[in-house]
Protein backbone atom coordinates (compact mmCIF):
# COMPACT_ATOMS: atom_id res chain seq x y z
CA UNK A 1 0.00 0.00 0.00
CA UNK A 2 1.34 3.62 -0.83
CA UNK A 3 0.60 6.09 1.62
CA UNK A 4 0.27 9.94 1.41
CA UNK A 5 3.71 10.77 2.39
CA UNK A 6 4.32 8.02 -0.92
CA UNK A 7 6.41 6.03 1.66
CA UNK A 8 5.88 1.72 1.22
CA UNK A 9 3.43 -0.28 3.49
CA UNK A 10 4.00 -4.24 2.90
CA UNK A 11 0.47 -5.75 3.51
CA UNK A 12 1.82 -8.67 2.60
CA UNK A 13 4.05 -11.30 1.07
CA UNK A 14 3.83 -11.61 -2.29
CA UNK A 15 1.62 -14.71 -3.56
CA UNK A 16 4.27 -16.63 -6.06
CA UNK A 17 1.92 -19.50 -7.64
CA UNK A 18 2.47 -19.26 -11.33
CA UNK A 19 -1.36 -18.48 -12.67
CA UNK A 20 -2.40 -16.87 -15.46
CA UNK A 21 -4.92 -14.93 -14.30
CA UNK A 22 -4.99 -12.70 -11.30
CA UNK A 23 -7.85 -10.43 -9.74
CA UNK A 24 -8.12 -8.17 -6.82
CA UNK A 25 -11.90 -7.93 -5.17
CA UNK A 26 -13.25 -6.31 -2.63
CA UNK A 27 -15.98 -8.04 -1.06
CA UNK A 28 -16.93 -6.98 2.61
CA UNK A 29 -14.25 -4.48 3.66
CA UNK A 30 -12.18 -7.83 2.88
CA UNK A 31 -9.08 -7.98 -0.33
CA UNK A 32 -9.64 -10.89 -1.93
CA UNK A 33 -6.98 -12.57 -4.58
CA UNK A 34 -8.54 -14.70 -7.20
CA UNK A 35 -6.16 -16.43 -9.24
CA UNK A 36 -7.39 -19.07 -12.67
CA UNK A 37 -5.19 -21.69 -13.30
CA UNK A 38 -5.34 -22.99 -16.98
CA UNK A 39 -2.88 -25.85 -16.65
CA UNK A 40 -4.60 -29.41 -16.93
CA UNK A 41 -7.66 -27.98 -16.93
CA UNK A 42 -9.08 -24.54 -15.02
CA UNK A 43 -9.10 -24.12 -11.30
CA UNK A 44 -9.55 -21.12 -9.00
CA UNK A 45 -8.18 -20.38 -5.64
CA UNK A 46 -9.72 -17.53 -3.61
CA UNK A 47 -7.09 -15.92 -0.84
CA UNK A 48 -8.18 -13.26 2.26
CA UNK A 49 -6.11 -10.70 2.90
CA UNK A 50 -5.01 -11.44 6.74
CA UNK A 51 -3.74 -7.78 7.02
CA UNK A 52 -2.49 -8.81 10.96
CA UNK A 53 -0.03 -11.30 9.70
CA UNK A 54 0.97 -9.81 6.44
CA UNK A 55 0.33 -13.40 4.17
CA UNK A 56 -2.65 -14.27 1.98
CA UNK A 57 -5.34 -17.20 3.35
CA UNK A 58 -6.93 -19.89 1.04
CA UNK A 59 -10.49 -19.65 1.46
CA UNK A 60 -12.30 -22.95 0.68
CA UNK A 61 -16.11 -21.38 1.34
CA UNK A 62 -17.25 -17.93 -0.09
CA UNK A 63 -20.61 -18.83 1.89
CA UNK A 64 -23.86 -16.53 0.39
CA UNK A 65 -20.89 -14.19 -2.07
CA UNK A 66 -20.62 -14.50 -5.69
CA UNK A 67 -17.60 -13.04 -7.13
CA UNK A 68 -17.75 -11.30 -10.80
CA UNK A 69 -14.04 -11.13 -12.92
CA UNK A 70 -14.65 -9.53 -15.69
CA UNK A 71 -11.90 -7.53 -18.22
CA UNK A 72 -10.93 -4.67 -16.15
CA UNK A 73 -13.71 -4.92 -13.53
CA UNK A 74 -14.18 -7.33 -10.54
CA UNK A 75 -16.76 -7.06 -8.04
CA UNK A 76 -18.30 -9.60 -5.28
CA UNK A 77 -22.20 -9.43 -4.44
CA UNK A 78 -24.49 -11.49 -2.31
CA UNK A 79 -26.67 -14.01 -3.86
CA UNK A 80 -29.37 -13.72 -1.50
CA UNK A 81 -29.20 -10.00 -2.42
CA UNK A 82 -29.31 -10.86 -6.67
CA UNK A 83 -32.01 -12.81 -5.48
CA UNK A 84 -30.64 -16.43 -6.86
CA UNK A 85 -30.09 -19.34 -4.58
CA UNK A 86 -26.31 -20.24 -5.43
CA UNK A 87 -23.11 -18.62 -4.00
CA UNK A 88 -19.71 -19.58 -3.08
CA UNK A 89 -19.45 -19.10 -6.93
CA UNK A 90 -16.99 -17.04 -9.44
CA UNK A 91 -18.63 -16.22 -12.45
CA UNK A 92 -15.76 -15.24 -15.15
CA UNK A 93 -15.76 -14.39 -18.95
CA UNK A 94 -14.21 -18.02 -19.96
CA UNK A 95 -12.70 -17.50 -23.00
CA UNK A 96 -11.45 -20.92 -22.83
CA UNK A 97 -14.55 -22.54 -24.11
CA UNK A 98 -17.47 -21.73 -26.49
CA UNK A 99 -19.60 -20.82 -23.14
CA UNK A 100 -18.08 -17.43 -23.00
CA UNK A 101 -19.74 -17.13 -19.16
CA UNK A 102 -18.20 -19.71 -16.99
CA UNK A 103 -19.38 -20.34 -12.60
CA UNK A 104 -16.79 -21.78 -10.76
CA UNK A 105 -18.36 -23.54 -8.32
CA UNK A 106 -15.62 -23.42 -5.07
CA UNK A 107 -16.77 -26.37 -3.55
CA UNK A 108 -16.74 -28.63 -6.37
CA UNK A 109 -13.74 -27.60 -8.05
CA UNK A 110 -15.60 -27.38 -11.39
CA UNK A 111 -16.95 -25.22 -14.40
CA UNK A 112 -20.42 -24.80 -15.49
CA UNK A 113 -21.72 -22.81 -18.25
CA UNK A 114 -23.74 -19.76 -17.18
CA UNK A 115 -26.47 -21.09 -19.59
CA UNK A 116 -27.40 -23.91 -16.63
CA UNK A 117 -28.19 -21.04 -14.36
CA UNK A 118 -31.32 -19.20 -15.42
CA UNK A 119 -31.41 -17.35 -12.35
CA UNK A 120 -27.87 -16.00 -13.45
CA UNK A 121 -28.36 -16.19 -16.77
CA UNK A 122 -31.29 -13.65 -16.65
CA UNK A 123 -28.90 -11.16 -15.21
CA UNK A 124 -26.42 -11.17 -17.47
CA UNK A 125 -28.54 -11.09 -20.65
CA UNK A 126 -28.21 -8.66 -22.72
CA UNK A 127 -24.61 -9.13 -21.98
CA UNK A 128 -23.32 -6.15 -19.99
CA UNK A 129 -20.35 -4.34 -21.22
CA UNK A 130 -17.59 -5.43 -18.59
CA UNK A 131 -18.22 -8.92 -20.72
CA UNK A 132 -18.18 -7.70 -24.30
CA UNK A 133 -14.86 -5.65 -23.41
CA UNK A 134 -12.75 -8.90 -23.41
CA UNK A 135 -14.53 -9.61 -27.06
CA UNK A 136 -13.92 -6.33 -28.84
Amino acid sequence: MIRPDLSIHLLADPYCEVYKFKSLVESDGELLLVDRYKSGGLRIDVFRLDEKEKKWVKLTNLGDKVLFLGHGCCFSASASDLGVANGNCVIFNDDSTDCELGVYHLDQGQVSPLSEYPDYFKLFWPPPEWILELHS
